[in-house]
C-alpha cells in the first residue's frame, strides 16, 4: 500500500476525497467526531473530579501519613529510606546533578562547559571514555568544596583516584614516576 502510495499520492487523495464527498463518508466522519467529543467529555469530568477533590484527598493523605508515623515511626524512616534508594536509582543523574551543585556550587551546564574546555578529554591522561562512573570534579583541597578556585579541571576515575592517593602532593607522583621509569631502565637493561 505504501508503495503504491508513493507511486501515486495525488490519486490516493483524490480517493480519500471522493469517500468524504459520499453520504457514507460523511456519516463516518460524523460518528467518528461524536465519539471523540463524548470520550473527550469524560476525560474532562474526570479531570475536574480529581482537581476540586484534591484538596480533601490532601489533607486525608496528611492526616493518615502523621498517623502512621507516630504509630511506628522507625518503619516510616525505614520506607523512606527504601523509597528515596529507589528513586535514586531511576533517576541516577538527575541525583548526580543535584549533589554536584549541592557540593562544589557548579551546575551540570558549567561541569559539560569545563568539560569542553578540556576538549572532552581527562586534564592529567587525555581519555575521552570515562569509566562507568563518569567524569569527576578534581579540586585543591586547601580551599572549600564550593569555592570555584579550588576547582582545577574534570578528570577520570584512575586520575582521580592517583591524585587523592598521592595527597595532592606533586613530590608524591614525581617519586612515583620516578620509580616507574627506573623499573623500566632496568627491564631494558636485562633483555
Amino acid at each position: 500500500m505504501k508503495a503504491a502510495y508513493d507511486r501515486d499520492p495525488e490519486r490516493f487523495r483524490q480517493r480519500t476525497r471522493d469517500y468524504h464527498a459520499t453520504d457514507a463518508g460523511r456519516e463516518t466522519h460524523r460518528r467518528s467526531r461524536r465519539l471523540d467529543k463524548k470520550r473527550n467529555a469524560a476525560r474532562v469530568r474526570a479531570t475536574e473530579r480529581r482537581r476540586t477533590a484534591m484538596p480533601e484527598v490532601k489533607k486525608r493523605t496528611k492526616a493518615n501519613r502523621k498517623r502512621l508515623r507516630s504509630a511506628d515511626p522507625e518503619g516510616a524512616r525505614a520506607k523512606d529510606r527504601a523509597n528515596a534508594r529507589k528513586w535514586r536509582a531511576m533517576n541516577r543523574s538527575r541525583w548526580n546533578s543535584y549533589q554536584r551543585a549541592r557540593r562544589y556550587g557548579l551546575t551540570p551546564a558549567e561541569i559539560d562547559a569545563m568539560l569542553a574546555s578540556q576538549g572532552g578529554r581527562c586534564a592529567v591522561c587525555g581519555t575521552d571514555k570515562p569509566t562507568r562512573r563518569g567524569w569527576f570534579l578534581d579540586h585543591d583541597h586547601s580551599f572549600a568544596l564550593t569555592d570555584r578556585r579550588g576547582h582545577r579541571g574534570i578528570v577520570c576515575m584512575p586520575c582521580n583516584s592517583i591524585l587523592g592517593l598521592a595527597k595532592d602532593d606533586p613530590e608524591v607522583l614525581d617519586a612515583a614516576a620516578r620509580y616507574i621509569l627506573g623499573h623500566r631502565v632496568k627491564l631494558a637493561a636485562a633483555s
